[in-house]
């Protein structure tokens, strides 16, 4: 790395504070040479200093007390002025160096030598220094050896920073130097931010790597590191942290004025970063305060990264962490380490069912598995507290896996004491989506004694599946092997004919955040009785979701809807209350839909 830096001397200089901060990699091959140095030159002591931005390093040392150099001292800097070596014998009687403090202090140096460390392009780094309390002769022979070894030291400490502190595209310090710098911050320096910054979505970056190469996409983020560096902090550090993704610290009290700037960053990089392809460059930043010294700075980091996707999430500019919010997806995370143990250990998940009626007799003519989760310590769960984070991750095709399965089995159960009603599984885009799904669905109906009639597949996220030629050819396959299909949703959000036309279905479940207003609300009562009329004269089943009350089940009725379900009629139930359920209303005890009390 250093000999990569150039004649940038800050640059340099902090890549020296970040390799001291880092820990020190091989420092015991430091120590061998200060142990070899010591016996061959017979010396009673000797260390190596480097030189940094806002302090000197003791990298080494052997036989000597000194634990801190003070940063101005003419003794100790002499080598990084003067460009050669310094023998000073009886420092006291030297007028360079009498008044330095270094050798006034509670640990007086009175000799003193120091061989600068000297980079291949020349630069002096620091010294390998032999300093005694008392004054004395130092013999030229013993000067050259020192040179040897500062030579044996500058190739180890050139080595050490050829570890990569530097991001290979941008030529920027990269996330370890970051985690380095943030350590060496001092409490006297007062309050910083951290803040992270994001320009470019990454999934549109790995469409133009998929299409013209990375070597287009790096063009891209290092016209991005440029045009941030020299139109926004140029007097800042910039840390390329990842692909795409920059960083910088900042004393506190600038914070409002970067803020301003910010604000106008999108529209100016989308007219100064060019490329290739057409780029549409946002601008997101997350920051979060911080006072030295930073003990951890990867959990700093990581708040920073909660503030900056706060930021995304909320499409603003940028964010300062909340810590209400970090904890709350903490909490979520936890939840799913927890479903997943739970799934694992097969405790705690099962299913209820919730019967769908048909409206004109008020008979059961199936029922929808729900699936529920009772928390080893929370308690009951709630499905839209943990399905739409199972949703984004894995766990979504595994809680399918168990909800099929289980499905099956519960409707063997039925089947067993003659109740012949089908079970409707709800299934996503995803998991029609995966390599087979088809064939593993209808092994696992057909290896449980049942048909496909048995089973209904309710179609989740249909926008996604007319977007997924592999969603779309299971369901078509599910269909063709004699699986009844419905559509959930339909008449919110994204639906449209093109539903129709395109996903073979044979009932429609029309959205419960319709049917819910069709007491109050003129606009959603001709909605639905206009989807009801179109959707029958397509010759499709209408269900209506939702239904909570008397009112609605009257207006359902004058718009002649097939079939409803809801907690009017009944809440979801285990198999054990739906059997009971079934069983009464054939001993003629149900009639009718029950009362709203």
């Amino acid at each position: 790395m250093l000999r990569k830096l150039g004649k940038d001397e800050e640059a340099r200089l902090a890549s020296l504070d970040a390799l001291e901060a880092l820990g020190g990699l091989n420092d015991d091959a430091f120590h061998n040479v200060l142990d070899m140095t010591c016996m061959l030159l017979d010396l009673p002591g000797c260390l190596i200093y480097l030189f940094g931005v806002q302090r000197i390093w003791i990298k080494a040392k052997k036989n000597i007390e000194l634990e801190v150099i003070h940063y101005d001292s003419p003794l100790f800097n002499f080598v990084r002025y003067s460009d050669g070596p310094l023998v000073c014998e009886d420092v006291l009687q030297d007028p360079r160096f009498a008044a330095d403090p270094m050798a006034t202090g509670k640990t007086p140096i009175r000799q003193f030598i120091a061989i600068p460390l000297r980079t291949a392009e020349g630069y002096v780094i620091g010294a390998v220094c032999v300093i005694n309390g008392e004054p004395g002769r130092f013999p030229e022979f013993k000067t050259d050896q020192l040179n040897n070894m500062a030579t044996i030291v500058t190739e180890l400490i050139e080595a050490q920073s050829e570890i990569g502190l530097v991001d290979a595209v941008t030529h920027f310090p990269n996330r370890q130097r970051l985690m380095g710098d943030l350590k060496q911050l001092l409490p006297e320096q007062g309050e910083f931010v951290l803040i992270l910054i994001d320009t470019l979505d990454i999934k549109y970056v790995y469409e133009i790597a998929r299409s013209f190469g990375m070597a287009e996409v790096e063009s891209v983020f290092h016209d991005i590191g440029h045009f941030l560096k020299t139109t926004f902090m140029n007097e800042q550090m910039i840390y390329a942290i990842s692909l795409g993704r920059f960083a910088l610290i900042l004393q506190a009290e600038k914070l409002n004025r970067y803020i301003g700037h910010m604000e106008n960053f999108a529209d100016r990089m989308q007219r100064e970063v060019r490329s290739i392809v057409p780029l549409k460059l946002d601008f997101y930043a997350g920051y979060v305060w911080f006072s030295p010294p930073c003990t951890h700075p990867p959990e700093l980091l990581r708040m920073a990264t909660s503030a900056l996707h706060d930021a995304i999430d909320g499409r603003g500019t940028i964010a300062a962490y909340n810590e209400s919010k970090d904890a709350t997806r903490k909490f979520n995370l936890n939840m799913l380490n927890d479903l997943a143990e739970s799934l694992n250990q097969q405790s705690g998940l099962y299913l209820v069912f919730q019967p769908k009626v048909i409206l004109a007799t008020r008979k059961i003519i199936g029922a929808e598995a729900l699936l529920r989760w009772q928390h080893p310590t929370l308690g009951e769960i709630q499905p839209d507290a943990f399905i739409p984070m199972a949703e984004s991750t894995s766990l979504i095709k595994l809680l399918t896996e168990f909800v099929i399965a289980h499905s099956v089995i519960e409707a063997q159960r039925l089947r067993q004491l003659g109740i012949t009603i089908p079970i409707s599984i709800n299934i996503s885009a995803n998991n029609f989506a995966e390599q087979g799904f088809a064939d593993k669905l209808d092994n696992l109906v057909r290896a449980g004694g049942l048909q496909p009639q048995d089973i209904e597949i309710e179609c989740l996220e249909t926008q996604r599946i007319l977007e997924s030629c592999e969603a779309l050819a299971c369901v078509k396959a599910l269909r063709q092997r004699g699986y009844a299909i419905a559509l959930d949703d339909f008449g919110t959000g994204y639906s449209n004919l093109n539903y129709l036309r395109n996903i073979p279905a044979d009932l429609i479940k029309i959205d419960r955040s319709l049917i819910e207003n069709l007491r109050t609300d003129h606009d959603s009562r001709v909605i639905v009785q206009s989807l009801i009329k179109m959707l029958h004269d397509l010759n499709y089943v209408v269900l209506a979701e939702g239904v909570e009350d008397r009112e609605t089940l009257n207006y359902l009725e004058q718009y002649q809807c097939d079939v409803i379900q809801g907690y009017f009629y009944s809440p979801p139930m285990k198999l054990e209350r739906l059997i009971a359920l079934i069983d009464a209303e054939q001993d003629g005890m149900l009639a009718s839909c029950p009362d709203e009390d």
